[in-house]
């Protein structure tokens, strides 16, 4: 084999090497990646031990990576606002772009609405643009927004038997914001110098006095126009000095307003919104009296401006860096008893689930007595809590075959004890063989408009045909007799010779509309009846001569030319009154869009970069008491979400704390395999030989020297490595002269069978002359011995000397 590089041939051993090496690697490398850490997404990721974590555990914060939702996220945020924007200036239904238009003109929204689409189909697709976006995020800008917040770690509050790692997250988007206000802050020279003080607020107090001035004038121009033929020009002149002295677009405020591309760049911020502080909220000394005029900030929007102040909530906004995941461990402590163990629990997609040990030190769901439980839970989110609540009842320490045995010892300890010769002990023992059975446990407001008020000086032009041209053409009557009719271009006129109004109406109505039936005035227009009317009343002292045609043509003819000169009059009065009445409404419109920036705080400044130390995730500990043993221990834990008062239990664990024994004591009796002889004598007489007894009653004392034993692990043939024990006894008949040691093996625990060698004391004599010269004593080994050996409890109960 060649390498392919080198051409140079491979030995046979280095592939081979390689290959072990390879698999070694492979079989170890995943075991040594198994602990705790911080994966790419700001999760902590618990050690799989029930063993306290290292107090010099050191965390570190984790490698940034290409992150596709975290992109989504900042797109989706500016997204939001940028469509919000456009559908609120389109939509206009809180007239915001009728207030742009008085501000700015068309041509500012025309090219607003334009960058604005050209920035969402950015956002929606990645379509980009080479044209400059005038008071938006350039699209070069929001490419360094959208990569994943970089994370930093750092130690947090140290306690006792803990060790707390913050881990921040930095938001890149919140960064740019804050950068920009801070810049725009800078460049704007009216806005750094302004303050809440008399010339600020008297700005305000004069747009919002001439917007009530308005309206108050236009209702007096209504009333001119209604008495337009009982004219004042006194009063005329000094409406128009009034509208002439609304003059909205020079005072300070609004000319900085005009220009200040400080509102223009934050107007997508706040979704269309025209605000002196871009921000939610201000300083203290920089916020707008609620006591002064506003007319678009109602109570409820006081109410609501007075909490986002008091919550300081320009803090979210130069909020850079937030708590990410507050990470609290409990590690080990040299000096500290008891010992402490640990069972992890973590928060994955809002499930909580156990940490699988790699080894569980907690056999069977057993607690060694004195040890302490430590129960860590992480990646809790902000808005949940875990409570832990422990319960604690009664245990039986002893294994259920022993619990049978001494059951059927009592029974048995009472016949031995009492005997069966009176009836209350056939009664105790009946009792004890039938026991009883237990029982089964069961705003808007529109802007002031051009009314459809009559526009005189528009309708008094269809009346122009009222000319001398449509005068006379034939006069009609009887010659040197009153005239009683006339007739005017074809249409016979009568007249009445009495009511001169009457007379006049008809010979001017007639002219101008040339009806037939002149009768009928019903159909008369309203404007040309008040008309006629007005010049009627205002002709009363000129008279018509109806003596003949001859005389009353002059007169008709002089009427006309009055007619004439009296509509002009009219109509120039009609003519300045609408122009007043154009000037007033648009002065009122313009002072609204001047008045719909409610938000007149003044921003607050510099602001300098915040952390928010509130954590999205968090771990908590807990530290159950621990009840002295045997009893049992178990707890629930129940998560609820902040704001509810629901509860939700989501895992629960039983255990049985228990002490173990190093050591145990048993009754039984024993067999010697081998037959032994013992040597005796009694004062002076001649030693005598005896067999020793094979079947000995025995006590003993057992020591666990593998494991400690756990009474409760009872399964037959189960947990061996804490079953075996090194056994000494001594018989219980002639203590002192039987020794027993050897091997034992629990069954069960408490049912012990052993296997050992078996010693007792035996006597030497020296016999001179038939008489006992010296006696000697030592220790014989007997034999081989097996033994069945039980509690002493259990023993005392069979014998009747327990309950």
């Amino acid at each position: 084999m060649y390498n392919r590089l080198t051409l140079k041939k491979i030995g046979t051993k280095s592939l081979k090497a390689a290959i072990f090496l390879f698999f070694i690697l492979s079989f170890f490398l995943p075991k040594l990646s198994k602990g705790q850490g911080i994966d790419s997404t700001g999760k902590f990721i618990p050690l799989d031990s029930n063993t306290l974590y290292n107090p010099k555990i050191n965390l570190k914060a984790p490698i940034l990576q290409y992150d596709k939702d975290a992109e989504a996220e900042v797109k989706k945020a500016l997204l939001e606002k940028i469509d919000r924007t456009i559908f609120r200036i389109k939509n206009d239904s809180t007239n915001l772009k009728s207030s742009y238009v008085e501000i700015w003109e068309q041509k500012f929204i025309d090219g607003y609405l334009t960058d604005l689409d050209l920035l969402r189909k950015y956002l929606k697709s990645g379509t980009l643009t080479q044209k400059s976006l005038s008071y938006l995020p350039e699209i070069s800008k929001i490419n360094t927004l959208i990569k994943p917040n970089p994370f930093t770690i750092q130690l947090g509050n140290d306690k006792t038997g803990r060790k707390e790692f913050i881990l921040y997250k930095y938001d890149r988007l919140a960064q740019y914001l804050l950068e920009n206000y801070k810049k725009d802050y800078d460049t704007d020279e009216w806005i750094k110098t302004a303050e809440i003080n008399a010339e600020y607020l008297d700005n305000w107090r004069k747009l919002e006095k001439w917007y009530s001035l308005t309206g108050i004038l236009d209702k007096k121009i209504d009333v001119a126009e209604q008495n337009i033929f009982g004219y004042d020009q006194g009063e005329i002149s000094a409406i128009k000095k009034e509208v002439d002295g609304i003059t909205p677009k020079k005072l300070p405020l609004t000319k900085w307003i005009d220009t200040a591309l400080f509102v223009k760049k934050w107007l997508w911020f706040n979704e269309g919104n025209i605000r002196i502080n871009p921000l939610p909220s201000t300083l203290k000394e920089k916020r707008y009296p609620n006591d002064e005029p506003n007319l678009f900030f109602g109570l409820a929007q006081k109410k609501l401006q007075d909490s986002l102040e008091k919550l300081k909530a320009y803090d979210v906004f130069r909020t850079t860096k937030k708590a990410f995941n507050k990470i609290i461990l409990p590690v080990k402590i040299p000096e500290r008893r008891p010992d402490t163990m640990m069972i992890q629990y973590n928060m994955l997609e809002n499930e909580l689930v156990r940490v699988k040990e790699r080894k569980n030190e907690f056999k069977n769901g057993y607690v060694q007595n004195g040890l302490q439980l430590v129960v860590p839970i992480h990646n809790i989110p902000a808005n949940k809590t875990i409570l832990l609540t422990p319960e604690k009842k009664d245990l039986k320490y002893e294994s259920r075959a022993i619990s049978e045995i001494n059951t059927i010892a009592e029974k048995i300890g009472v016949i031995t004890s009492l005997g069966l010769s009176n009836s209350a002990t056939i009664g105790k023992i009946t009792e004890l063989l039938n026991p009883d059975r237990l029982p089964d446990i069961k705003y808007n407001i529109p802007s002031k408009t051009k009314d459809d008020s009559v526009n005189f000086a528009a309708k008094l032009k269809n009346y122009d045909r009222l000319t001398m041209s449509s005068s006379i053409s034939t006069l009609s009557g009887i010659p040197k007799q009153p005239v009683t009719a006339i007739e005017i271009e074809g249409i016979l006129i009568p007249l009445t010779n009495k009511d001169l109004k009457e007379d006049k109406k008809r010979i001017l109505w007639t002219s101008q509309f040339g009806k037939e039936n002149i009768d009928e005035l019903k159909d008369i227009s309203p404007l040309f009846e008040k008309l006629l009317e007005g010049f009627v009343n205002s002709d009363q002292y000129f008279f018509l001569d109806y003596s003949s045609l001859s005389a009353i043509e002059p007169g008709i003819d002089k009427m006309m030319g009055r007619f004439n000169a009296f509509k002009e009059k009219i109509r120039k009065r009609a003519a300045e009154l609408n122009e007043l009445k154009e000037l007033n409404i648009n002065k009122n419109r313009t002072l609204i869009a001047y008045l719909r920036i409610s938000h007149r705080s003044l921003p607050p400044g510099h602001l300098a970069e915040k952390t928010d130390t509130t954590a999205m995730y968090y771990s908590k500990i807990f530290v159950p008491e621990m009840p002295a043993a045997p009893q049992k221990l178990s707890y629930t834990l129940t998560e609820a979400t902040i704001g509810s008062t629901k509860l939700k239990e989501v895992a629960r664990s039983d255990f049985k704390l228990v002490k173990t024994q190093r050591f145990d004591l048993s009754v039984g009796i024993g067999y010697t395999f081998s037959d032994y002889n013992i040597t005796s004598n009694t004062s002076s007489d001649l030693p005598t030989t005896e067999l020793g007894d094979k079947f000995q009653f025995q006590a003993g004392l057992h020591l666990y020297f593998i494991n400690r034993l756990n009474k409760l692990n009872d399964k037959l043939l189960k947990n061996t490595d804490e079953r075996f024990s090194l056994y000494v006894g001594l018989s219980l008949k002639k203590a002192l002269e039987n020794y027993y040691t050897g091997i034992s093996y629990d069954i069960v625990p408490g049912v012990k069978l052993i296997a050992g060698a078996h010693f007792y004391k035996n006597n030497r004599f020296k016999i001179i002359n038939n008489a006992v010269a010296e006696k000697a004593s030592g220790i014989s080994y007997a034999g081989l011995f097996t033994s069945f050996n039980l509690e002493p409890v259990t023993i005392g109960k069979a014998i009747g000397l327990f309950k």
